[in-house]
């Protein structure tokens, strides 16, 4: 499966490379359009490539950062665990300063600021145990990268990854990103099957039904501190 996945993702790079149009906005959100008319359906197009990464457990989610530019704040990623609504462990797993020396378009020397973000996720291959989900974290448009691999409960066998909404950025306040959650049990004619029925986006500030019937479930987000990271003036 990972020889499958590795050559998959280096023919999609490669056809990515070949095409001439590229999306205006290339940190938001939007959905492909097919490309080709009924009778060229047979030519392959950015949605094949979509729904082949999907097939193979693979997504991408852009978002952008209203990260203020007034001065150096402390970004930290945070995942934060629950069970049955009760928030059980808080961690931040990495640290960023929004603020950095770069270079402008005459390559002089300036500072420069966190504006977006997208995080590449793999579903675990749930016929292995041991298998996590996998994330990998870019900043400003793969400037700045880390990965992170979360364990799943081995208990509840299956869990399943939603995104939430946008929400009003404010400094200090936790912005979710991500869910990571096992769902709950349900009888299904006479079976006992897991489960998780909610919104296709769900609400940013954790109150859905859908979460009250989790029975575990990882939040990823990141919050803005109004604190200098790096300690200077």
């Amino acid at each position: 499966m990972k020889t499958i996945k590795f050559l998959f993702l280096t023919f999609l790079i490669f056809f990515l490379s070949t095409q001439k149009n590229s999306a205006q906005n290339e940190y938001l959100d939007y959905k492909i359009q097919d490309t080709v008319s009924n009778e060229n359906f047979t030519i392959f197009n950015l949605n094949d490539f979509r729904d082949a990464l999907v097939q193979l457990g693979i997504n991408v989610y852009k978002w952008n950062m209203p990260i203020p530019t007034d001065k150096d704040y402390k970004l930290e990623f945070y995942i934060q665990e629950y069970e049955k609504m009760k928030l059980v462990k808080d961690t931040v797993v990495d640290s960023w300063s929004t603020k950095y020396w770069g270079f402008d378009a005459n390559n002089r020397a300036e500072f420069q600021y966190l504006k977006n973000l997208r995080i590449i996720s793999e579903m675990p291959d749930w016929k292995d145990k041991t298998d996590k989900l996998r994330l990998r974290i870019a900043l400003n448009s793969g400037m700045f990268e880390f990965g992170r691999s979360i364990s799943p409960r081995p208990e509840y066998g299956l869990y399943y990854l939603r995104k939430f909404e946008d929400t009003e950025f404010k400094t200090g306040k936790n912005i979710p990103l991500l869910l990571f959650t096992a769902g709950w049990e349900a009888n299904s004619g006479g079976k006992m099957v897991r489960q998780f029925c909610s919104p296709n986006i769900l609400p940013s500030d954790l109150n859905d039904k859908s979460l009250a019937d989790s029975d575990h479930y990882l939040v990823i987000g990141y919050r803005v501190i109004d604190e200098e990271f790096y300690g200077r003036d």
